[in-house]
């Protein structure tokens, strides 16, 4: 199974405005001199000791960066991101259907804010202070928005930062990951893919009997992984019922 971990950069929108701040401030589509467009993406395929891979407008010229994009996207089984669904999700469909391109193979997104927002009360919710508060490292500091004007001016010092900068979010992608493991509702399954009786969330046969999970229909072996934490449960059940609650 293929999980690939990405994280894209954007320029800014470049307009014309008369106001500075205000709640009601509308820019008008002839005020805008330059639309935002993302100018670079990391990725980094998880679990398979692979480097990361970067691709920008800049080093492969932006259909080059693109069309890698598409081939990797088409090649996975499921996105991880960081609060990808509001943000990245949207804006990659926006450039590949621009430029022509037909959806790639579906796969599962994996927004690890999701899973963050939904299950821990951190204080900050980011991903520098949530993998700081796990002791997973940090993201790398830079010098605000004047990183990306020099990286739009054509410096290569700036793109070289920016390069360090967009690498080290799909690192930390998937060092949170492997710890969100337990967590995460919308794995793929390992087990499926592989057609074997693993862990569907890592793969590992080390599987210990726990208790049974209880539905309106029956009885199910619970099982935990000992390596990854995460609770399974056999999809045959022990014991059944023929009577079952009605909905209303």
């Amino acid at each position: 199974m293929k999980l690939l971990s990405i994280d894209i950069e954007n320029s800014p929108h470049l307009v014309y405005t008369y106001n500075l701040w205000g709640n009601n401030m509308y820019i008008a589509p002839d005020m805008v001199v330059e639309r935002s467009r993302i100018l670079c993406f990391a990725a980094k395929w998880i679990g398979e000791g692979t480097e990361p891979m970067f691709f920008s407008e800049y080093h492969n010229g932006r259909p080059n960066m693109l069309s890698e994009f598409w081939n990797l996207l088409n090649e996975a089984d499921a996105l991880v991101h960081f609060n990808g669904n509001r943000f990245d999700e949207t804006k990659i469909n926006k450039e590949l259907l621009v430029q022509g391109y037909d959806p790639p193979s579906p796969f599962k997104h994996i927004d690890l804010y999701t899973v963050v927002k939904k299950n821990f009360d951190f204080a900050y919710k980011r991903l520098d202070q949530v993998a700081a508060e796990l002791g997973l490292g940090r993201k790398v500091k830079h010098s605000g928005i004047s990183l990306w004007k020099r990286c739009l001016a054509g410096d290569p010092e700036a793109w070289e930062k920016m390069r360090e900068y967009n690498v080290q979010d799909v690192v930390l992608n998937e060092e949170l990951f492997d710890v969100l493991k337990p967590w995460i509702s919308t794995l793929p399954s390992v087990g499926a893919a592989e057609g074997k009786d693993v862990c569907p969330a890592c793969g590992n046969v080390n599987l210990t009997k726990e208790g049974f999970a209880l539905t309106k229909t029956g009885k199910y072996q619970r099982y935990r992984c000992n390596s990854c934490g995460t609770w399974l449960k056999s999809s045959r059940r022990v014991a059944g019922t023929k009577i079952v609650q009605e909905t209303r």
